[in-house]
């Protein structure tokens, strides 16, 4: 008899003083679902937007009534994990709790310590938790299935690794229906999120990709594509569902990682799909030839990591394998070709002062991004500037996972760390501002502009909460524009952006 496999998925968190709720698609519970579901077995998705009360969560999950629970876990989300999981075994005493996710990978032993937990999965879920399913339901003993460690009476049983999943054209196609795709947040924009790799090659110290590629035992292959024929087969499967959908965003870690895939993936897709997307490249991969391959496929928009304008933070301490050349080229080119750009930048990393993220805000005005993110930086278990972090004494012993500015470094207190991360954009207006001065005078307010960013004796209190509650403001504006107006918004969106978008396929 097939089973009930119950996903559950906290897609909430906060910031800037409110609870965001953006519920977003993830690609790995689509893709598990497909699997599970091709072998006959019934999945369903609890999303939760929001903390919900004990009777609430017990409510839903009695009415699932499934036979295993999957919680999909993040670092943040961890600290909620030991109450939601014993709620699920007193509602379903007799259901198989497993976790996986980011935390669940890169720290098992977090995931074990919590009693409700029967096991957790390491790595790619699809055919580990298939054949979970099928020990469950020919009541077989599970505590043998590769990627999990599963609890038993004698202890924790801990599997080796399968090899990676090669051929991702060998997996059926995510199940988009698994989610409530037209109430997405970027559903709202008429935007698709979607994912035809997976992997990244490179070691960044930051990035929980190498920790995650040392899992396997074929760890050369791990980043992997789907063929371009099946990348565009996925894409046709999502629009033949949803012919709302107006533009693509990729989410791959580096679109143009290998040339010759996406010489022929560009071809199909001006061909069979035709419509603008955004995308993930990678400063050191960028060259003409990658800029003119996007920029003929339909991009409109490419995202990159900045990170840092230090050289010392980006190479010595992120092992980025990036120069700040390669990066200005990079933005250099993009704008040439007239793809719009959105900087990646964090603040709050180890060795930092106010003095080199000031050297990120002069890269960034160099460079011109249309649109910027900035991060505080968080240590992921596992990952090597944890570790480093670590080492050097900067994590407290009573660290809070949830918090989102974890580090205390003498020399760089979190009152400032907040500072660079919401006033980063603004001195980059003003950098950009006085570049445009005669020389004496731009130098003048070069000055006076890294003085004030720099000294450590400015209200950063009061700057602080009238940054938060200018975003705040924003953040809601967007929200509600997005949500009620969002032909609006796209218009906004476009038009503030200056993104130069042709006309969708069938337009």
């Amino acid at each position: 008899m097939a089973l009930k496999i119950l996903f559950v998925h906290a897609d909430y968190y906060w910031s800037i003083g409110t609870l965001q709720k953006e519920p977003s698609y993830a690609e790995g519970l689509a893709s598990m679902s497909a699997v599970l579901k091709r072998e006959g077995h019934r999945v369903s998705l609890y999303h939760m937007l929001a903390p919900e009360t004990r009777e609430e969560f017990t409510r839903r999950l009695q009415e699932e009534n499934a036979d295993i629970i999957g919680f999909t876990v993040r670092t943040t989300f961890y600290p909620r994990l030991k109450e939601l999981t014993a709620w699920a075994r007193d509602a379903c005493p007799s259901a198989f709790i497993i976790c996986g996710g980011y935390h669940a990978s890169l720290a098992p032993e977090d995931i074990m310590k919590i009693p409700a937990v029967d096991a957790v999965c390491m790595g790619e879920g699809e055919y580990p938790l298939l054949e979970l399913s099928r020990g469950l339901e020919q009541g077989a003993d599970v505590s043998g299935i590769n990627n999990l460690w599963v609890r038993t009476p004698g202890g924790v049983v801990k599997n080796s690794m399968n090899p990676l999943i090669g051929d991702l054209d060998s997996l059926p196609l995510p199940d988009f229906d698994l989610f409530d795709y037209p109430n997405l947040t970027a559903s709202n924009t008429s935007t698709a999120l979607v994912m035809i790799s997976r992997g990244c090659p490179f070691s960044c110290t930051y990035c929980c990709n190498h920790r995650f590629r040392n899992l396997y035992p074929d760890k050369r292959n791990y980043s992997r594509f789907r063929s371009p024929e099946g990348a565009i087969e996925y894409l046709k499967d999502l629009l033949g569902k949803h012919s709302f959908i107006q533009y693509i965003n990729f989410m791959d870690n580096i679109l143009g990682l290998d040339k010759e895939w996406l010489r022929r993936f560009s071809y199909l897709y001006q061909k069979e799909i035709g419509l603008p997307f955004a995308c993930r490249v990678r400063p050191n991969l960028v060259d003409e030839e990658i800029v003119t391959l996007l920029k003929d496929a339909g991009c409109y928009l490419a995202f990159q990591g900045v990170e840092s304008g230090n050289p010392d933070i980006l190479n010595r301490v992120l092992r980025r394998g990036t120069t700040v050349e390669q990066i200005e080229n990079s933005f250099r080119l993009l704008h040439k070709a007239g793809i719009q750009t959105l900087a990646y930048n964090m603040v709050g990393l180890p060795y930092e002062n106010l003095s080199k993220v000031l050297e990120t805000v002069k890269l960034n005005a160099r460079i011109k991004p249309r649109k910027f993110s900035v991060s505080p930086f968080y240590p992921y278990p596992g990952t090597d500037l944890h570790r480093i972090s670590m080492e050097e004494g900067y994590i407290p012993e009573d660290r809070r996972y949830e918090d989102t500015t974890p580090l205390q470094q003498p020399g760089f207190p979190r009152k400032q760390v907040v500072f660079a991360q919401r006033y980063l954009p603004v001195f980059v207006s003003l950098y950009k501002f006085a570049g445009k001065l005669p020389g004496p005078l731009r130098r003048i307010t070069e000055r006076i502009l890294g003085s004030f960013f720099c000294t450590p004796y400015k209200p950063h209190g009061l700057l602080n909460s009238l940054a938060l509650g200018r975003s705040y403001i924003l953040y809601h504006s967007k929200k509600f524009i997005g949500r009620y107006f969002p032909s609006v918004y796209i218009f906004l969106r476009n038009l503030l952006g200056g993104y130069r978008i042709g006309k969708s396929k069938g337009q």
